[in-house]
């Protein structure tokens, strides 16, 4: 078993979604550093969900002011930035902007439940 955690990286001049893999995830130095998940030119790309399933496709959902998705038979690898699943709305609490929030959750009826960060002009 493989456990993935997307972060953050934070260089000048870009802000990318990172992505790290371990066996063994307690173990500190048991994570490999993979790299920037879209590639080193691909800026404000931070903040990811992953729905990985027993087998493939994949789904990251990702971004930072609006949320993409994008698939993968191999949760390391990427090739897609994938299409806009949400954006701001004028005029609500999403106004401002949206990003991932946990992984989404399979519900009984098969269903699942996505969560995001948002935040408005007023905050």
């Amino acid at each position: 078993q493989l456990y993935y955690m997307f972060y953050t990286c934070y260089g000048a001049p870009a802000v990318l979604l990172c992505l790290a893999v371990s066996p063994t995830p307690l173990v500190k130095d048991s994570w490999i550093r993979k790299g920037p998940v879209f590639g080193a030119g691909s800026q404000d790309s931070k903040s990811a969900a992953l729905l990985l399933r027993e087998t493939g496709p994949h789904y990251l959902f990702w971004g930072a002011g609006e949320i993409r998705v994008t698939t993968s038979a191999d949760p390391t690898s990427w090739a897609s930035k994938g299409d806009l699943f949400i954006q701001p709305r004028p005029d609500m609490f999403d106004s401002f902007g949206v990003e991932s929030g946990p992984p989404p959750l399979k519900l009984s009826t098969g269903d699942y439940l996505f969560i995001y960060n948002s935040w408005n002009k007023g905050w």
